[in-house]
């Protein structure tokens, strides 16, 4: 049995596909197996894909179109690994990502995830920006409760912490990550190597820019969920600060979409 499986799930993510799996093939850590899960494509993802003759790639299809949050956690039932890597087909990662958060995770039994800092790229794959994330533990715990404290293309996971939180919200689209990471801090520790170790691809074709206005009402509901565990009047202070902000973001962005249409 491989230590890490890779989850990829891909809905007509033909564009950059080729140069997200080449990434994944040049690992310096490659025992590893690809869990592909082909969301009922419409274009040359699955030729694509067929291309590439290296046997961790594993194929598979979902003859209707899911959710994100319901395909990821389809895919997850098929993962008997120890962790598992989250990578979108848009994005490529430096040939030492998997490398450096398995060695991290092996000499870090209670955390429960792990990523890393990001370069962002265009649409050619020109790096533009580099984000840095906090590092710190416990201040990853206090701030998610408020805020979104990884990038998601960077996410490493422990499988059985998952599991044992229940895995993804099937209801979420849009911010299943962040769910699944504020129920993980709960009973794990959080991390972030500080290392650039992802390429995250900023284009029109990213679901979040297709669906704003939807993300932004699924972080509303989010949001509203985590208050209710939350204590701390600080805390709380934060995140109606940030429920405030994203309520006029729907706002703003349902009627700019109106205007526009």
């Amino acid at each position: 049995m491989n230590k890490l499986t890779v989850l990829m799930n891909c809905k007509n993510g033909g564009k950059f596909l080729k140069e997200s799996l080449q990434s994944i093939i040049d690992q310096t850590y490659t025992e590893w197996e690809l869990f592909f899960f082909d969301n009922n494509s419409s274009d040359q993802s699955k030729e694509i894909f067929k291309s590439f003759q290296d046997p961790r790639l594993k194929y598979y299809y979902f003859d209707k179109s899911l959710r994100l949050g319901e395909a990821r956690n389809k895919a997850w039932k098929e993962i008997s690994s120890e962790y598992v890597a989250i990578c979108d087909v848009d994005d490529t990662f430096l040939n030492n990502r998997f490398e450096e958060q398995i060695k991290f995770m092996n000499f870090n039994s209670k955390c429960g995830v792990v990523g890393s800092n990001v370069f962002l790229i265009d649409s050619k794959s020109n790096k533009f920006s580099e984000l840095k994330y906090n590092q710190d533990g416990k201040t990853l715990k206090k701030k998610i409760q408020y805020q979104h404290v990884f990038n998601s293309a960077t996410l490493f996971f422990r499988k059985n912490a998952v599991d044992q939180v229940g895995g993804y919200n099937a209801s979420y689209e849009m911010v299943n990550d962040y769910d699944l990471l504020f129920r993980l801090s709960k009973k794990f520790e959080l991390a972030n190597i500080d290392k650039t170790l992802v390429c995250n691809r900023q284009h029109e074709s990213n679901l979040s820019f297709q669906k704003i206005v939807k993300g932004q009402i699924e972080l509303l509901k989010l949001q509203f969920s985590i208050l209710k565990n939350v204590k701390s009047f600080e805390i709380k202070f934060k995140l109606y600060k940030n429920i405030f902000i994203t309520a006029l973001r729907v706002i703003y962005h349902f009627f700019k979409k109106k205007i526009l249409n």
